[in-house]
């Protein structure tokens, strides 16, 4: 989970994915070693800290880009201020142009422009910027939240279960 959360503020995925590799072997081990009445509630919460992670990995990088430009602009660069009020019109007019017309709009263009003429922004993360919505962008910040409070959920119903299980709810 850690390492999950670790994706929204660095580009690390190599490093995420061997911090992920001991919880699989754990993981293992507990379904070797649980009492069956604790397989489903251990394989709840492999599920949940899996889903936290692949919503981490397709939704982290776009997440940090914009971070990034929100953070240029604030310190002051005139072309991070620039691409960001050319990004925030391009999301504004979001709800105006069909899907399929975007990417020839003159707000889709000028965003492209602006993130182009960013130095250090990079092409994959100015088109991560660009194919995303307003919409998008708040999803991202929900989904995260949800993963999140998923994983409390099945982590909490794991310790209870056992609890039970082996009679210490009973102290």
């Amino acid at each position: 989970m850690e390492g999950a959360d670790e994706l929204y503020t660095t580009d690390s995925l190599p490093e995420v994915r061997r911090r992920r590799h001991p919880f699989t072997l754990a993981h293992a081990e507990a379904e070797l070693a649980a009492p069956a009445a604790l397989l489903a509630p251990i394989d709840d919460l492999r599920k949940a800290v899996g889903r936290t992670y692949w919503t981490a990995q397709t939704s982290a990088p776009a997440h940090r880009a914009l971070r990034e430009l929100r953070r240029r602009a604030k310190l002051g660069d005139a072309a991070a201020v620039r691409a960001r009020e050319a990004l925030e019109r391009l999301w504004d007019a979001g709800d105006r142009v069909p899907r399929a017309q975007r990417e020839s709009s003159p707000e889709y263009v000028d965003a492209e422009q602006a993130l182009d003429g960013l130095p250090g922004l990079g092409g994959e993360r100015a088109a991560l910027l660009l194919s995303g919505t307003r919409q998008q962008s708040e999803a991202t910040g929900r989904d995260r939240e949800a993963r999140k409070e998923d994983h409390h959920r099945a982590r909490r119903m794991l310790v209870s279960d056992a609890r039970n299980v082996f009679g210490t709810d009973r102290f």
